[in-house]
């Protein structure tokens, strides 16, 4: 037994020896195996070659379905449950335009966003972006470096983040996204980055996260990190386009967010609040989601619902929960919400 162990092991780390692939839908699985309990059967009465065609629909069906799934038109953004942190994967069409955004706290980044990437098929990241210098959004890099070499890196210039982290880093130079910039991450999808603009940086860590905006066909997602009402009135004042379906949020360490004129600025249907729920957070979130909801907005926070996923899809945009019960669908026709 040990040494099947150690051959695993000296397997496993060739070059190419494996790839992780997205997890199939139960459909798929359930047609393969069917195919494949039918061929079992089959070469266990001695009529396998009569049958040989249900091992051979099994693999195409596997194959078939895997490829279909890779080459749909569907950005999947989930934001993970990491506690107070944030750490938000962009599914892209194909296999080469996987973005991080934020990694979470130390504590979750193997436990929760490594085995999480992994089920997701995602061997690799193309695009790691570090919203703030802030431990609960940057701790976990440690894992997702040495994990998934990620292609490029960008983050607000805050380059004290890596004290952030006690993991070992290898030497990279980020490079730095300021107000005004469009990042492409794949065809037909953008980040247009909103704050903070170029200059010197705030005194407070918060103050300078990274706010950007995901556009894909007619679809926007706000994703303002940390910043407070501050940088809100900042963005409001600046007569910024912050229209967005999705506003995606955490919380600041002095001030409130979700102001009420950002809030109208932003105009979302969902807001999703990334942050552990916890009962000392309730005179944040409190009045926070009372504001989302007097406007029609639905809230859904991280900590009390779990990861929230958004699939936005050329014509179509859904969004769901996975605690304590999925949250209601949301559908809605591109025609039904045009930005300019």
């Amino acid at each position: 037994m040990k040494l099947m162990l150690a051959a695993g092991r000296l397997f496993e780390a060739a070059p190419g020896a494996f790839v992780y692939v997205q997890s199939p839908p139960l459909w798929l699985s359930a047609v393969y195996y069917l195919a494949l309990g039918l061929f079992v059967l089959a070469s266990a009465r001695g009529m396998a070659r009569r049958f040989q065609w249900a091992g051979v629909v099994a693999v195409c069906a596997l194959a078939i379905g895997l490829a279909a799934r890779n080459s749909e038109q569907t950005v999947t953004l989930t934001a993970l449950n990491v506690g107070e942190g944030n750490a938000l994967f962009v599914d892209l069409p194909g296999e080469r335009h996987d973005t991080l955004i934020d990694c979470g706290p130390a504590r979750t980044a193997r436990s929760t966003l490594q085995p999480f990437l992994r089920a997701q098929g995602c061997d690799r990241i193309e695009t790691l972006i570090l919203s703030h210098a802030d431990v609960n959004h940057v701790g976990g890099i440690g894992a997702v470096l040495s994990g998934f070499h990620p292609r490029r890196i960008y983050d607000n210039g805050q380059s004290r983040w890596t004290r952030s982290t006690t993991e070992p880093l290898p030497g990279y130079r980020p490079l730095r996204l300021v107000a005004g910039a469009t990042l492409p991450l794949a065809a037909g999808v953008e980040l247009r980055v909103l704050h903070p603009p170029a200059g010197p940086l705030a005194r407070l860590s918060d103050d300078n996260a990274l706010v950007l905006q995901l556009r894909y066909g007619t679809h926007r997602v706000l994703l303002a990190s940390d910043i407070g009402a501050s940088v809100e009135r900042q963005l409001v004042a600046a007569q910024t386009d912050l229209r967005s379906d999705v506003l995606i949020k955490g919380l600041h360490n002095r001030e409130s967010s979700c102001t009420d004129d950002f809030l109208d600025a932003v105009a979302p249907r969902w807001v999703v609040i990334s942050c552990s729920g916890a009962r000392y957070e309730a005179a944040v979130l409190e009045p926070m989601t009372k504001r989302i909801g007097d406007r029609g907005a639905r809230a859904l926070v991280t900590g009390l619902h779990g990861a929230v996923t958004i699939r936005l899809q050329p014509d179509e945009l859904r969004v769901k929960s996975f605690l304590p019960a999925p949250a209601a669908v949301l559908s809605s026709a591109a025609d039904e919400t045009m930005w300019p």
